[in-house]
């Protein structure tokens, strides 16, 4: 089991104390390094609580594209256009959204950003801790629907301590 700290710079996963996450014969909670970073790109997580996990000081356009940055996507027109992209197929107007902030934004609405952010990097693998809790409306991420194709994995792991 991880154990999830949020603080003032966002949401940040600690060290595992038991157990272990495999992935394609890979044990996640063991990767450092270039390793780790490396299986970022194809492994991504959304957090319960989307009000922590998103850094306030932060405009979302800037949030959702900063993996993009990380994993080496350096032509700002083609990160806005992924951002845009991944932020009309969870149901948000990139007009709307991308230069504000996220106090600005229901509980709901920042899961759905939070959801995009995991989606714009198109991960073959999505853990998700409860990410429909707070939407706004019934609603279930459609990897279909952020172009992505029928081998995608959604699933639901929970993760809460007894």
């Amino acid at each position: 089991m991880r154990q999830v700290h949020a603080g003032p710079r966002g949401a940040a996963v600690a060290a595992a104390v038991s157990g272990r996450v495999l992935f394609d014969g890979q044990d996640l909670t063991a990767m450092q390094g270039d390793t780790l970073r490396q299986m970022r790109r194809r492994v991504q997580l959304i957090f319960q609580d989307p009000i922590a996990s998103l850094n306030p000081r932060r405009r979302i356009g800037d949030i959702i594209a900063e993996p993009l940055v990380i994993s080496g996507i350096k032509d700002p027109k083609q990160r806005e256009q992924l951002v845009r992209d991944v932020l009309g197929a969870v149901g948000l107007d990139p007009g709307l959204v991308i230069g504000r902030l996220p106090h600005e934004f229901s509980g709901g609405q920042c899961q759905r950003i939070c959801i995009a952010r995991a989606l714009v990097l198109n991960p073959e693998f999505i853990i998700c801790d409860e990410p429909v809790s707070r939407s706004t409306c019934p609603f279930a991420p459609n990897p279909q629907s952020a172009g992505r194709d029928e081998s995608a994995l959604w699933t639901d792991a929970a993760v809460h301590r007894p």
